[in-house]
């Protein structure tokens, strides 16, 4: 499945990352640009298929709605407690002080959420030695042009130039009113969806 959405990813040459670029991304080529934004959307795909969310830095944090019910401490609850877990996206202050966090359903499309800590969701970091490799760079220089390319997306939202971003293969990042949720696409929330949660 990961390598079906890496090509998808990778052959989204229509769906650019097309913003105003300063000197800093001017030293790379659009290629450069779009393969390192696809493969942002790879890497947290990759985690969400181990069952673990997805920090990035000045960005915000991918991971799974806390479950409506909870059978924890039960006999056997890795068996009888399934717990749907749906995909979401908490917009990170370091993205912009301004967003705030929300979410997007069928019935009301793009509404605010708030997300309550869980222990038993696992978190882990943007691998960004794994983008390196993937894209012949070093991690700092990875690091540098995420920085700049999150940078100018905010921006583009504040000053309401921002038109729907995909991230491809995973699902597309919206804007209402400077509420920011991600739209997954169907195979990610159905590939998710019943995974059970290991025991803390």
């Amino acid at each position: 499945l990961c390598n079906s959405l890496t090509s998808k990813a990778f052959s989204l040459a229509n769906k650019r990352f097309i913003l105003d670029r300063d000197d800093f991304i001017n030293n790379y080529s659009q290629e450069i640009i779009d393969y390192c934004w696809s493969a942002l959307s790879v890497n947290v795909i990759q985690n969400y298929q181990r069952g673990k969310g997805t920090i990035i830095k000045g960005f915000g944090t991918f991971t799974f709605k806390n479950p409506e019910l909870n059978l924890e401490g039960t006999t056997n609850q890795n068996i009888r407690d399934k717990k749907p877990k749906c995909p979401v996206f908490i917009v990170s202050k370091e993205f912009n002080e301004k967003f705030c966090p929300g979410e997007y359903t069928k019935q009301n499309g793009i509404r605010y959420y708030i997300q309550k800590e869980s222990k038993n969701i696992s978190i882990v970091r943007l691998n960004l030695a794994e983008m390196a490799y993937s894209l012949s760079l070093s991690k700092e220089e990875v690091a540098n042009l995420l920085k700049h390319l999150l940078f100018h997306l905010s921006q583009a939202i504040i000053n309401k130039t921002f038109k729907n971003k995909v991230l491809p293969g995973l699902g597309v990042l919206l804007n209402r009113n400077n509420i920011i949720a991600v739209k997954f696409n169907n195979d990610i929330k159905t590939e998710n969806k019943y995974k059970n949660q290991k025991l803390t």
